[in-house]
């Protein structure tokens, strides 16, 4: 049963790796309640666990190519599975510091010294990234993330469309992203979210 098995996956991941959208949806069939399962041992908060669980199949999908069909399949879901839960617990404990480090910023004391140093030294490294866009893009793009100005004030204040508003600020930001990883990237999408609009 065990051969069995292992022969239909291969069959499984082999016709996933040759772009087959139904083979891909048989092994979600397949895993999807084990990896939410394991992955809820972890996250308590079903919504995240779920997140997570289109995470991994998300990317299987877009790394299909590069399955290796002599390998479990079960196997490498689990190794996503764990990485991305792993990450995302390490985003947590990040994001929990930067709020205490703002929440208390305005009485720094000997304790969080090392928190204070360590965020001004990611924002800095973020500022740095923002000085190499061009001056409006930087511009537009701070008054958007920072000062909360709408699309439509911005387009007024620099006599442009709504729409180079738009496209100067989706622009800054895969910028300022393709540059950053780990801390930096977390940090940037604290406090540079985009605002209501």
């Amino acid at each position: 049963m065990a051969e069995q098995s292992k022969y239909d996956n291969n069959q499984l991941t082999e016709r996933i790796k040759s772009d087959d959208i139904g083979a891909f949806k048989s092994l979600y069939d397949l895993y999807s309640r084990q990896l939410l399962n394991f992955i809820l041992q972890y996250l308590k908060e079903t919504g995240e666990a779920e997140e997570i669980l289109q995470d991994v199949f998300l990317s299987v999908w877009e790394g299909r190519k590069s399955l290796q069909v002599d390998k479990s399949v079960k196997s490498y879901l689990f190794r996503i599975a764990v990485n991305k839960v792993y990450n995302h617990l390490k985003r947590r404990v990040v994001e929990r510091k930067y709020q205490y480090y703002l929440s208390n910023n305005e009485h720094t004391s000997e304790n969080n010294i090392e928190d204070k140093i360590y965020f001004s030294e990611l924002k800095e490294t973020i500022d740095q990234i923002l000085g190499q866009l061009p001056v409006q893009q930087r511009r537009i793009f701070r008054l958007s993330r920072l000062e909360g100005m709408s699309h439509d004030e911005i387009a007024k204040k620099f006599n442009i469309s709504v729409r180079t508003v738009e496209n100067q600020i989706y622009r800054a930001g895969k910028f300022v992203k393709s540059k950053l990883s780990g801390d930096s990237l977390i940090l940037f999408f604290i406090v540079y979210s985009p605002v209501k609009q």
